[in-house]
């Protein structure tokens, strides 16, 4: 049935900047991220410009949670992975920036938000690491799969 709906979605968006993609984005930190960017040269330089406005924009400790997150993530399984993003989840909740930025964007709709930390090399590793400590008691706890095959039998 969904063979005869199938249609053809073409060349992906963001194909003609693969290569700055995986070069600049495999850097070990935000910041040179961010570095590597300012570099690009050619026919990517333009699109490689809009994206330094746009991480500029956003969270500089979200920036390097989100970094982090996507660095651990190529270790966990799927399992593995849902609970961190639910950690991460509350932890975002908890702080700051989440609420500041649904305030500039949705609330104000100033589009200034004022986050904190303000600035990327203000944020410490603690900081980060706050984030990705346990929950407790409000931890999300997903059973294997060996677990649930366990249950059904």
């Amino acid at each position: 049935i969904l063979d005869d709906r199938h249609t053809d979605p073409g060349e992906p968006e963001l194909a003609p900047y693969r290569e700055t993609i995986a070069q600049c984005f495999s850097a070990p930190t935000v910041e040179e991220i961010l570095e590597r960017l300012e570099r690009v040269q050619g026919v990517t330089q333009d699109w490689a410009g809009g994206v330094i406005r746009d991480l500029r924009a956003r969270s500089p400790l979200s920036l390097k949670i989100t970094h982090r997150h996507i660095g651990n993530a190529k270790a966990l399984d799927i399992r593995q992975t849902l609970m961190a993003d639910y950690r991460l989840a509350c932890r975002c909740l908890e702080g700051h920036d989440f609420h500041e930025g649904a305030r500039a964007a949705l609330i104000d709709k100033d589009g200034a938000p004022k986050w904190r930390p303000a600035r990327l090399e203000d944020v410490t590793d603690a900081m980060i690491a706050d984030y990705f400590a346990p929950l407790g008691a409000g931890e999300l706890v997903l059973q294997t799969r060996e677990e649930m095959q366990e249950a059904r039998a």
